[in-house]
């Protein structure tokens, strides 16, 4: 049994937008999604984790793709051959060389032999052994499919297995840029990416949703009414206008213009102030 783990951690280090991947209606491409997962870690994920404010992109669901050599006993035995030389072979096979450095005047050439397998079917004509002019391929004696590791990790939507994604984000940035920045990015992997795969992504939940219902009922706060503390043992809590006299909001977010954004939040780490002078505050 493992030893108990102590590590400390912060709301703000949860996920806090939640995606899938699934086929296409009528799923045309007949996809398994349970190998799909190699794909989206390779070229989803890192599309998502680009996005200003996102810190990590978590992946569920699916297996990692895994090429098995079944092997016939019988087939083994007629020509005199163990697993352990269908292995040796396949190891000695499947690998990248290095063939050292070429030196022509100025420049300087690595050499390097290729040797790994770039289809599953290359490794049927993989030569196990040699039997005077007779040669004995991998495909006489076993049969090579491409599969999943065991599925550890299963996502479904609508009783569909998926892929999910989970987002987290930096701490201290602000969600409201993350989720629109990454509602952009979203779409442009569907239309790039996914949809000629056959697969589409759709968001199923996020936490963004709350703060930004919050912000009409903060906005409808009267000024008097929001309250500074100055710390517990400082002394009583004292009541003061806000915003503070003499200090104008300038909203310099760049994205009020978006329909289905509210404006510009208050308040938000994206939005500045500026110094105008005395006298009451004016809102730009």
């Amino acid at each position: 049994m493992d030893e108990p783990r102590v590590y400390a951690t912060s709301f703000s280090q949860n996920s806090f937008m939640y995606f899938r991947i699934a086929p296409l209606e009528g799923n045309p491409r007949g996809l398994d999604m349970d190998m799909m997962r190699d794909f989206v870690e390779d070229h989803v994920r890192p599309r998502m984790s680009g996005v200003p404010g996102v810190s990590r992109v978590g992946v569920g669901g699916g297996a990692e793709r895994q090429v098995r050599v079944l092997l016939d006993p019988e087939a083994l035995a007629q020509r005199d051959l163990t697993v352990l030389d269908v292995r040796e072979a396949i190891t000695a096979r499947n690998r990248d060389v290095s063939g050292g450095e070429l030196e022509s005047g100025k420049r300087r050439y690595l050499l390097r032999t290729v040797g790994r397998f770039d289809e599953v079917e290359d490794m049927d004509t993989l030569i196990i052994a040699r039997r005077g002019d007779a040669v004995i391929r991998l495909a006489d004696v076993a049969r090579v499919v491409l599969d999943h590791q065991e599925v550890r990790d299963a996502s479904f939507v609508n009783r569909q297995p998926v892929i999910s994604l989970s987002v987290r984000r930096i701490t201290g940035s602000n969600v409201i840029d993350i989720k629109y920045a990454m509602m952009d990015q979203v779409a442009a992997i569907n239309e790039e990416m996914l949809r000629p795969a056959g697969m589409e992504m759709a968001l199923t939940a996020d936490d963004v949703t709350y703060v930004e219902d919050s912000i009409p009922a903060t906005r409808a706060v009267p000024a008097a009414s929001i309250w500074t503390s100055r710390g517990r043992g400082s002394g009583p809590s004292t009541m003061s206008p806000w915003p503070p006299t003499g200090v104008r909001r300038r909203c310099s977010t760049g994205r009020a213009s978006r329909p289905t954004r509210p404006p510009c939040p208050w308040p938000s780490p994206s939005s500045r102030y500026a110094l105008t002078g005395t006298g009451p505050a004016r809102w730009a």
